[in-house]
Formats: structure tokens, C-alpha cells, sequence
């Protein structure tokens, strides 16, 4: 606790009560019960469960981007660009729904979902499957714009985080490279109103990523009036390094790199899903695999089905590798990495539990 409530004096400087930091106090008790209800479950039930079946998909169907932000490897990105076929898409979530289903993401690893212009109809597509839960994504905002938003928000979408660099004009260009403030401003006010007129299916939240302080960001016009029409705005200041592209110098103002961890153990992500390139490759974990060309890729799923990849010698060796210090060159400097033993929470129990009735049938 007294650890929790250090970071959060670093990241509010002045350690002043505000909204976002009474919400994150509450968050990080939710989260603390959840735990202590999962520390009551052997880890090796949770392990079993998960390692059934992937729980989540991840759909990279595109790899452009239309913003260049400080903190973020796209600008080193050497794969090919590319938009993932119909052929590849349909495979991918049909294996997906064959296996029991879950949650679908649509966030590439570099690049924004809006981009794709077959977003809407493959959302749709896998809300017709009624095993398929909850449907989101991250994105920046910019092409909110260019979007039917009736369409978008009616489409069977669960939830979207829409990143931003700041709550003014300026201080955006900064953190985001590129001067698109105005749109993503008018796409959130719009989206929120259209949202709201429809009976709010959707839930929409902000990703803050910015070199200010929370308490001057409180302050801009821009933030007040939309913060009373989102869902939540949540304040991120720690970045990873994409194993050492971004540097400290790269950051601004109250930005900062994570510590690394010590790695004795797998990453959670290893045991929570799969993510599947534009062009089909699946990789272990699509938070990190920039250019797809890592230890991580376990095949194409042009080639393989998604439960023979997630049950594969591959898989099952990375995460053995982290208990022998042989773990990949990818994740030797990864910041983003979880260890397994943080799921041990109520969460991934009921993810686990699903899967093992699952296996049962």
C-alpha cells in the first residue's frame, strides 16, 4: 500500500486530492480485493484454465498510422505496411469461435484501427457470434471524423480508449507529432453526443498521455468539458522503451521510462490470448512485436488454426523459458511485462473456471 501510495504522489505532484486520483485510489482497491480472492486459488488451477484456450483475440488489421507520438516505436517500424484481407480476418475469428469465443480487440501493436476501412463491418461481423463478449480498442481520435458515428457506435463495439496528448492545441502537437487537436477534439465532443442520444452503448474513455501535470491539465477548458461527457479519463506518465527505441530524452516534461522487472517467471500476456497480423502471422503477444519478425511469431493462421498455435511446442517453450532465464530477446527489455503471478486475481479465476468447463464439454 505504502508503495501504491508513493507512485501516485509521483504521478499527482503535489499529492493534492482530485477526482482522478480518488478514482484510481478506488480502482487499486478493486483491484487489491480481486487479488486477495485470487491468492485463495492454487496458481496451478489458474495456469490449467488458462492454458485451455486463448480467452481474448487481438485483430492488427492495419499497421498505418496517422499520428507520429514521441513515446511510440512506429516511427522504427520496417514491416511492410499492409490491411488484413477478408480471407485472413473471417479465418481468424471463425478459429476464435469454433474454440469457445471471448474478447475481441481490434488495437494494432503500431498503427490506428480507424484506418481500416472495413473497421464497421468487421466489428459487426463478430458481434454476430454470441460467444464473442466484449469488443473494443484503443485509437487516437484522429479520424473520428471521417466515420459514420451512428454507424460505428451501433455496430456491436463495447468500448473505445481514445489516447490524447494533452487538452490543448500546443501540448498535443508535442506529444503526438502532429497537429490534429482540433479533429480529435470535435470526433470525442461529437461521438460522446451521438453516444449519449443513442442510450450510450458504447463506453468511451480517454487515454491522457501527457508531459503536464495533472493538476494544470484540470484546469484547461477543453478537459472540463469533456470529462463531463466521457465515461473516464485515466492520466498515463509511465512509458516503455520498445526494448530501448525510446530513450528518456525522447520524453518530455513529467514523462518518464518504466524500471524493468526482474523476469523469473512467464508474462501474463502468454497465457491471455493471441494477436493476428495484418498478414496473418500470430504472435504470443502483440503489445511489443513490432515488426512481427521476433521469437514471438508461432505461425500464420492461413497455415494453422488458432488452438493448434496456442497448444504448439513454441508457445509452451517461451513460457518454460522464463523459469530457465531463457526467455526471448523481445521481452529482455520489455517494461510492459506482467508476471503470471499477477493473475492471480478473481478475474482470471473466472477466466480460468470458463475454460475448464469448457474442456469438460
Amino acid at each position: 500500500m505504502n508503495k501504491f501510495l508513493e507512485k501516485i504522489t509521483n504521478e499527482f505532484r503535489g499529492g493534492k486530492m482530485t477526482p482522478l486520483l480518488f478514482k484510481k485510489i478506488l480502482r487499486y482497491a478493486g483491484r487489491s480485493a480481486s487479488k486477495f480472492a485470487g491468492n485463495l486459488i492454487p496458481m496451478s488451477h489458474i495456469i490449467k484454465g488458462l492454458s485451455i484456450k486463448p480467452s481474448s483475440l487481438n485483430l492488427s488489421t492495419i499497421n498505418t498510422c496517422n499520428a507520429r507520438c514521441i513515446f511510440c516505436a512506429y516511427q522504427y517500424l520496417t514491416a511492410p505496411r499492409g490491411i488484413m484481407s477478408d480471407k485472413v480476418f473471417k479465418k481468424a475469428v471463425n478459429d476464435f469461435v469454433d474454440i469457445g469465443g471471448g474478447n475481441v480487440g481490434f488495437t494494432p501493436t503500431v498503427g490506428d484501427a480507424l484506418l481500416d476501412p472495413e473497421i464497421i463491418e468487421r466489428i459487426k461481423y463478430c458481434r454476430s457470434f454470441s460467444n464473442i463478449k466484449n469488443i473494443g480498442f484503443y485509437t487516437n481520435g484522429i479520424f473520428l471524423s471521417n466515420i459514420d458515428l451512428k454507424q460505428f457506435l451501433t455496430s456491436g463495439i463495447n468500448s473505445i480508449s481514445i489516447s490524447m496528448g494533452g487538452f490543448d492545441r500546443k501540448s498535443y502537437e508535442k506529444v503526438y507529432g502532429v497537429d490534429r487537436f482540433n479533429e480529435v477534439y470535435k470526433g470525442i465532443i461529437n461521438s460522446c453526443k451521438v453516444n449519449e442520444d443513442l442510450g450510450k452503448p458504447v463506453k468511451i474513455s480517454i487515454s491522457l498521455r501527457t508531459y503536464k501535470s495533472i493538476n494544470e491539465v484540470m484546469k484547461e477548458s477543453a478537459y472540463k468539458e469533456i470529462n463531463g461527457l466521457v465515461d473516464n479519463i485515466d492520466y498515463q506518465y509511465n512509458f516503455d522503451s520498445w526494448n530501448g527505441m525510446i530513450k528518456q530524452s525522447d520524453l518530455l516534461g513529467f514523462m518518464k521510462l518504466r524500471e524493468l522487472e526482474q523476469k523469473s517467471d512467464p508474462c501474463s500476456i502468454l497465457y491471455s490470448g493471441l494477436s493476428v497480423f495484418w498478414n496473418g502471422d500470430v504472435t504470443a503477444c502483440g503489445c511489443r512485436d513490432l515488426n512481427g519478425d521476433s521469437e514471438l511469431i508461432l505461425g500464420n493462421i492461413m497455415e494453422n488454426s488458432l488452438i493448434d498455435l496456442w497448444n504448439g511446442e513454441k508457445l509452451k517453450k517461451i513460457r518454460q523459458g522464463f523459469r530457465k532465464g531463457e526467455i526471448p530477446d523481445i521481452c529482455k527489455d520489455c517494461s510492459h511485462y506482467d508476471s503470471i503471478k499477477n493473475s492471480k486475481t478473481f478475474h482470471f479465476w473466472r477466466e480460468a473456471r470458463k475454460n475448464l468447463k469448457l474442456y469438460k464439454k
